[in-house]
């Protein structure tokens, strides 16, 4: 124990008041979320003692991606939220945009902008944070309110919540199970921005909330009229990991020749064990619907309408 008071003690002596504790011994957060550095039991120790002091504040970073206007690369300065420890002074205050974060909370942007870059691979959204600010740790699964503004300091400017899922699901993960999108005003007509309506914990493959209209024919007062209706079709997360691979379909089994006069690999045997001489091309494993359920609809573009709804996914 002794060992280790004279190094923390050495490191504190040796920092200027005010200045990040530098090295090894502390990282920053770059995207917000603590590093398995910043929650050690040394960083954890340092705070509960009074020798370090756990701050959210907004920094910057460099975003280099190639550019479609020339052909070298390019890069823009964006803000982003980060996790660090500043030395513990008397009576010497946090500067404005340093905001106290103790224990093991995140920094996250309370207000972020969406920059366009034009790429070689087409126009590319980056997220830049404006403002940060320390997120207490919460149990379960659930939406945080997430703003994040839109051509930013023109007439086409829109603050729009887009939310996003936190907390923690034990083995699973905190995802979106439903989304949706909204339309916003932007100098080359309308752009469609998803939003988070509603998180739970899930595992990496699982169904999403999808909901599509039909305009479907009702009877009313002996004649045929309209109504739209709209119904949670579901969908399987793009996003998921399944890992693995599925054998392609085989097109011709065989039994192996077991006589000392075999000419040919497709020649038949009496061995009941049959080997698969060609198949079809494999794929990598993907997140799939598990179990589904068709309904009619009476819709004007075709009168038994079959619509095939999702109810989970797996990965196969």
């Amino acid at each position: 124990m002794f060992p280790l008071i004279s190094v923390l003690w050495f490191v504190c002596l040796s920092s200027t008041s005010g200045d990040t504790f530098m090295g090894k011994l502390f990282s920053k957060g770059s995207n917000g979320s603590p590093t398995s550095l910043t929650n050690s039991a040394i960083a954890m120790w340092m705070q509960r003692s009074g020798l370090a002091r756990r701050v959210c504040q907004r920094g910057i970073s460099v975003h280099t991606y190639d550019s479609s206007v020339s052909a070298r690369s390019a890069s823009v300065v964006t803000g982003q939220c980060e996790i660090q420890f500043i030395k513990s002074s008397a009576g010497v205050p946090l500067s404005p945009d340093q905001k106290p974060c103790p224990g093991m909370q995140a920094c996250v942007p309370t207000m972020s902008e969406i920059i366009n870059l034009r790429t070689t691979n087409g126009i590319s959204d980056v997220t830049s944070a404006i403002n940060c600010a320390c997120a207490p740790k919460i149990s379960g699964c659930h939406r945080r309110r997430r703003l994040r503004v839109f051509y930013r300091n023109t007439k086409f400017e829109r603050v729009v919540d887009v939310g996003e899922c936190a907390g923690n699901c034990g083995q699973n993960r905190c995802q979106p199970l439903a989304i949706k999108t909204v339309a916003i005003k932007s100098p080359n007509g309308r752009k469609s921005v998803e939003v988070v309506e509603k998180c739970g914990c899930a595992h990496s493959c699982y169904r999403i909330s999808y909901k599509k209209a039909y305009q479907v024919l009702t009877k009313k007062q002996k004649s045929n009229a309209t109504e739209t209706k709209v119904i949670d079709i579901g969908t399987c997360s793009s996003s998921s990991v399944c890992t693995g691979h599925v054998q392609g379909k085989c097109l011709y089994w065989a039994k192996p020749v077991v006589t000392s006069q075999q000419t040919s690999p497709f020649s038949v045997s009496s061995s009941s064990e049959k080997v698969c001489l060609l198949r079809t091309k494999g794929r990598p494993r993907g997140c799939y619907a598990e179990k589904t359920r068709v309904i009619t609809l009476n819709t004007l573009q075709e009168p038994n309408m079959k619509v095939t709804v999702i109810d989970s996914c797996t990965c196969s």
